[in-house]
């Protein structure tokens, strides 16, 4: 008999790597189901108030009843002016995910500015969910650079959107879907997506998984034994313990990339694609052809019924 979600398990930690100050900021706020993760730019100190204005502004204006969209732009208007205020060039990326639940579902709504990621994983597959917002992205969007190039290009990180941004106002991407029993958000700064590879997240994935908590420590752990020059934190969700698996194959608006175990890369999905704990798109497949071929042989079986007829007439 299925259960209702009840709850969700988070977990975040942050570290500031080999730097001496941390630039990255996170807020948990279970009570309303809203995560948010920042990754601050700026000189001294300046990107450690832009990523702690982002997460406080994102979480008063959701609390307010705003969506997810207009309490990023509140954010990027109040760390705008903050920065004209104190004469410097503060900025931030913001990840912001909220929580749905339902029944037996758990909606999952995304909003990004910056490079700052989202992954879906389960025991054995990840997909990244978010775009990141930077010059070389928009390259290989239009198709002036191969995803190869794109993947190793010396100017990948440098942001053409971000929170407290000096021209013009950042657009937020948007995504949704829903979160299984079997699967973990991963929200992380590019201390750490830099850092670890698929095969790596998957294996952290697979060795801890007692609490939402736990696995974020130990990916973020993992990147500082890996010897990171950045800041790195890590938010992770899952459904909680007394929650049932939710119904598999749920559809996300987006999916950007998928890890491909065999070729141990992530390579770009063209199209939507279903995701889900026991999404099998074989078997999908399997039946379509199954019914296609029932369909042609009954159009066949008529044709020749016809035929027949009108032979038997003419005789």
């Amino acid at each position: 008999m299925s259960q209702s979600i009840r709850s969700w398990d988070v977990g975040g930690f942050s570290h500031p790597g080999t730097r001496p100050s941390n630039q990255d900021a996170f807020l948990l706020n279970e009570s309303q189901g809203l995560f948010v993760l920042a990754d601050g730019v700026g000189g001294h100190q300046s990107g450690e108030v832009a990523a702690e204005l982002t997460c406080q502004i994102v979480n008063q204006r959701v609390l307010a009843g705003e969506s997810l969209t207009r309490s990023i732009e509140a954010a990027h208007q109040t760390v705008r002016q903050s920065s004209l205020d104190q004469h410097n060039n503060m900025a931030s990326t913001v990840v912001a995910v909220q929580c749905l639940a339902k029944e037996e579902e758990l909606k999952i709504c995304l909003a990004w500015v910056g490079d700052s990621r989202a992954y879906l994983a389960s025991p054995d597959s990840l997909w990244l969910l978010t775009e990141d917002h930077t010059h070389v992205r928009t390259l290989y969007r239009e198709g002036r650079l191969s995803h190869a190039e794109l993947q190793q290009h010396p100017e990948r990180h440098i942001l053409n959107q971000a929170i407290g941004m000096a021209d013009g106002e950042p657009r937020v991407s948007l995504n949704q879907g829903y979160l299984t029993g079997r699967e973990t958000l991963i929200i992380c700064s590019d201390g750490v997506s830099d850092i670890l590879d698929g095969e790596t997240m998957l294996s952290v994935l697979l060795s801890h998984t007692s609490s939402a908590q736990t696995l974020a420590e130990a990916l973020v752990r993992s990147v500082v034994s890996a010897g990171t020059r950045d800041n790195a934190t890590c938010i992770c969700v899952r459904l909680g313990s007394s929650s049932a698996e939710t119904a598999a194959g749920r559809r996300w608006d987006r999916v950007v990339e998928r890890y491909d175990r065999k070729q141990r890369q992530f390579l770009p999905v063209e199209k939507k694609l279903t995701v889900g704990a026991n999404t099998d798109s074989g078997h999908a497949l399997k039946k379509a052809g199954a019914r296609d071929f029932l369909w042609g042989a009954l159009l066949g079986t008529l044709l020749l019924a016809l035929f027949a007829t009108v032979l038997w007439l003419t005789l």
